[in-house]
């Protein structure tokens, strides 16, 4: 088990301050919507990031927690990068063109959330993308030298929170007979998490550089 470098928080905090900062200023032009939505993404992301890493050596916080948290993480990243890569999109994914009184119609609790979610995108649109159409308009569904992408990854994690009881009970398994650490999180976790933080500060490079300078 190991704890995410302080460095990389202190980067995360400066691209939150500055796009704060870049939000404030595009108040009333044609980026706010866009501004908007990097920063919300950043507010969030680093909240994980920092939970995760005060939980990472944590022996109650079963590693299932880890994988259900990172696949969430995963899922938003590549929705990010989608409207980094579409920026059209930033009014839909702030939900600013969703009609409420049509999602108010529906009598069923499930159908009313299905629709919040998939309403968002309705500007000549069928829905909010999937999460698999998003990542191959990215670049990140597969790859042909075999690497690893955010996509890979999230169907690994995916699988895995499939399986979260069935694992625990490995874990345990290991745990008592073998002394195997089951809680806090993983090495694995620890780099999927680090895989996402490199990602987010390519995406606000120019915006840490000036912090710096």
């Amino acid at each position: 088990m190991g704890m995410i470098d302080a460095a990389l928080f202190e980067a995360l905090a400066q691209a939150m301050t500055l796009s704060v900062h870049e939000l404030d200023a595009s108040a009333g032009t044609e980026k706010e919507h866009i501004c908007w939505v990097k920063t919300n993404f950043i507010k969030h992301f680093t909240e994980d990031v920092f939970f995760l890493n005060d939980h990472s050596e944590d022996n109650t916080f079963s590693r299932r927690y880890g994988n259900l948290i990172i696949r969430d993480m995963l899922e938003q990243l590549i929705e990010f990068l989608y409207i980094l890569k579409n920026p059209h999109l930033a009014k839909e994914y702030l939900g600013l063109t969703i009609n409420f009184e049509e999602i108010n119609r529906k009598q069923s609790v499930v159908k009313k959330e299905e629709l919040f979610g998939e309403k968002r995108f309705n500007q000549g649109m069928d829905g909010r993308p999937s999460v698999a159409d998003m990542a191959a308009a990215i670049g990140e569904k597969s790859s042909g030298n075999g690497n690893l992408t955010l996509y890979k990854l999230y169907k690994i994690l995916s699988e895995r929170c499939h399986n979260a009881y069935f694992s625990s009970l490995l874990d345990d398994v290991n745990k008592v007979h073998h002394s195997v650490p089951t809680c806090g999180l993983s090495d694995g976790q620890i780099n999927d998490v680090l895989i996402m933080i490199s990602i987010m500060l390519s995406e606000y490079k120019y915006d840490v550089k000036k912090q710096s300078d």
